[in-house]
């Protein structure tokens, strides 16, 4: 069982120190009344080409996680920038049509428009 200190950005910076994926690395910063992690990696960019370095989303961490929620959390957080990846660089005629960064807005605009087996 384990103790309910405080996770502060010390603690999950020292978990996530024995944590590896790939040559990635996390970044933990404050957010709200606890921090949040965030991968970064060096990849090119989708648009230029060039290697830069890749961010992914932000994560929670409650002041009040436990070591597994704070690796759990990383294995989410590398889980979805690889899907972001993935999404980024999967091609319909050419075209990313389940990109990550396609507008809200032009989404909504398309959102009826279904096809299914009648």
């Amino acid at each position: 069982m384990q103790t309910t200190q405080q996770m502060n950005q010390q603690a999950i910076k020292a978990i996530l120190g024995d944590v590896r994926f790939k040559d990635w690395t996390f970044f933990v910063g404050e957010m709200g009344d606890g921090n949040y992690l965030q991968v970064q990696f060096m990849d090119k960019d989708i648009h230029s080409g060039l290697p830069e370095m890749q961010h992914g989303r932000k994560w929670y961490v409650s002041p009040y996680a436990i070591k597994g929620e704070v690796i759990k959390t990383a294995f989410l957080a590398v889980m979805q920038a690889m899907e972001h990846e993935i999404r980024e660089t999967f091609l319909y005629n050419g075209k990313n049509v389940l990109g990550p960064h396609i507008a809200i807005d032009a989404l909504v605009e398309v959102a009826d428009n279904r096809e299914g087996r009648s």
